[in-house]
């Protein structure tokens, strides 16, 4: 079940995919339902109100079309990455190593907007830069040297806006 937290103990962003068929529409609803069969818990008294999910181990979903949509309220301690969730963000990009501009200008957005938040500069990771997995499907630490622009191997073609 999540804890409490105080904001001030944020110190990073952890990036993930949804581990979803990229170009294919994926919801933080349905991820909050595999996030049920693991057996992730939430206590919703942190934050009554913030978000009908009730399992999701992610902050934010970053959907094909752009949406974000909430899951854990920052109070909220994630569980998405073992071992850091007491000090980081979880933020997960429907997809696996392909995504659309939208999504990645809001990515950055969001990141820029927790910053501001939170008023600090977080630390921005790849869940695989603590894990043997491939999650988030690109190099983390090779988007931020690149000033936050993806490769091209990674962009999802096509105007995802309004997709269903």
């Amino acid at each position: 079940m999540g804890a409490r937290r105080q904001l001030s103990v944020i110190d990073s962003v952890i990036i993930h995919h949804a581990e979803t068929p990229n170009g294919h529409v994926f919801t933080a609803e349905q991820i909050d339902q595999w996030h049920e069969a693991r057996h992730f818990e939430r206590d919703m008294s942190i934050c009554p109100g913030y978000s009908p999910l009730k399992h999701i181990g992610y902050h934010y979903v970053i959907e094909l079309d752009g949406t974000i949509q909430r899951g854990r309220p920052l109070e909220e301690v994630g569980a998405h990455t073992y071992g850091k969730n007491p000090k980081s963000i979880g933020i997960c990009l429907i997809g696996m190593d392909k995504f659309a501009l939208v999504q990645w200008r809001q990515l950055l957005k969001l990141i820029q907007s927790l910053d501001d938040k939170l008023a600090t500069s977080l630390a921005v990771y790849g869940h695989n830069q603590f894990s043997p997995k491939t999650c988030p499907g690109f190099n983390v630490p090779a988007w931020i040297s690149r000033k936050f622009r993806p490769l091209d191997q990674h962009i999802l073609e096509g105007d995802f806006h309004g997709v269903v």
